[in-house]
Parts: C-alpha cells; sequence; structure tokens
C-alpha cells in the first residue's frame, strides 16, 4: 500500500473541527488542460478537441465497466491492473463511472504510483513540507513485485543521510485498521527502536466530523 513519509518532527497544535481556508494554489488540477493528452488512449487518438471536450461524448464515452475500460486502454494496462479493477468494479456498492477526461489525465506508464504521488505532492504542499518523501507498506505475499521503496528500507537510506526521526503520514487510508495498527505500529516501530530512530505518524481521520461533512458534501455535490 502506499503512504507519504516526511522527515522530520511535527509538532501537533489543538484542531478545531472547523473547515480550513483552501490555498488556491493547491487546487490547480480543476484548471482544463489545453493540449491533446487523450489522444495517448489508443481508442482516442483521431479525437480532436471539439469532441472530446462536448459533454455528451464525455458521457457517452464513460467507463462504466472492465470491459469498456480494455477496450478503451488496449494494451496500456497491465493485465494485474485489470485484474484489479475486476476486483473493484465487482466490490463497488455503487454504479462506478470514470470520465474520460479523468482517464486521460493519468499516467498509464505507471498508473499506480502516477495518482498515489499526486496525492502526495498535494498533500506536502497544503502542509508546506519543505523535505518528503514516498514510500509503501503492507507487502502483499503474491509472486510478483511490490511497489517500492518500502517504508522501511526508505527509512534506513534516510537515515544513512543523518536523519533521526519521521513522520509517516498513510495517505492511502482513512481509519484505523490491520495495516495501520500492525504493520505501521507494531512492525515499523519495532524495525525503527532496532535502527535506532524516532518514528511516528499522523492520526487517522477516522469518523473525524471534518472527514464525515466532506463526504456528506461529496454525495450531495454528486446526487
Amino acid at each position: 500500500r502506499d503512504m507519504t513519509t516526511a522527515p522530520q518532527h511535527i509538532d501537533s497544535e489543538a484542531i478545531t473541527h472547523q473547515k480550513p481556508p483552501v490555498d488556491p494554489a493547491s487546487i490547480t488540477w480543476r484548471d482544463a488542460r489545453r493540449d491533446a493528452f487523450w489522444q495517448a488512449i489508443p481508442a482516442w487518438k483521431d479525437v480532436d478537441s471539439a469532441l472530446f471536450l462536448d459533454t455528451k461524448w464525455q458521457e457517452k464515452n464513460a467507463i462504466t465497466n472492465p470491459k469498456r475500460l480494455i477496450a478503451t486502454l488496449q494494451d496500456l494496462a497491465s493485465e494485474a491492473f485489470v485484474e484489479d479493477v475486476r476486483a473493484g468494479f465487482a466490490q463497488a456498492p455503487m454504479a462506478v463511472r470514470i470520465s474520460p477526461y479523468l482517464l486521460a489525465l493519468v499516467d498509464w506508464n505507471d498508473p499506480y504510483a502516477d495518482q498515489f504521488e499526486e496525492a502526495a505532492k498535494a498533500v506536502a504542499k497544503m502542509c508546506r513540507l519543505s523535505r518528503w518523501t514516498t514510500a509503501y507498506q503492507s507487502e502483499g505475499a503474491g509472486s510478483e513485485p511490490w511497489l517500492g521503496p518500502n517504508l522501511t528500507d526508505r527509512i534506513q537510506e534516510l537515515q544513512e543521510q543523518g536523519q533521526e526521526s519521521f513522520l509517516v503520514t498513510p495517505i492511502g487510508f482513512l481509519m484505523d485498521h490491520l495495516e495501520i495498527l500492525y504493520d505501521l505500529d507494531l512492525k515499523a516501530q519495532e524495525k525503527a527502536k532496532e535502527m535506532g530512530v524516532v518514528l511516528s505518524r499522523t492520526e487517522m481521520p477516522n469518523d473525524d466530523p471534518l472527514l464525515v461533512d466532506m463526504l456528506a458534501e461529496l454525495v450531495g455535490d454528486k446526487f
């Protein structure tokens, strides 16, 4: 799984349940791109700007099932990625619809890492971090190589550069569960103590009113 690690101690301050002001620079993703970036998608290589930006075309070509995703991406997506998508669609509690615009923004050379790095950059920018890096946790037991670098490997690398304390922010999760309480709070802490470094992590949102309000707002905007 994924997380952002910031090689520094951050002292927490009292937090009230108020929505913080949003830095306009942090929402540049809302700005429409003007280049023909969607033409990197095989099924849309001949689609011009006028057609691609047409709302009816966007609606008609939205991805609503794995079969349509495969037909659209063709050889861009690995079989492992497609299997993950199939599993995700099967477990989704509601209908899934991915717009062509959003699908085309993904770096399909490495879709997992691309989305994770973009999320990490957004978190670091909002927190005004000058030093931060990314790593992955909860390595699976399958035969395929796991995404890297591993969290403890990254900590060791930074320790060799003189860093002695670390704050981990598991941005891939919303609540305390096995991959937080065991993988981070137990196993990663054991490794940190062996290495002689200080390892802390941010609290998970869990049922924080800010998260609940945000989800309610998203649902309200959608439906």
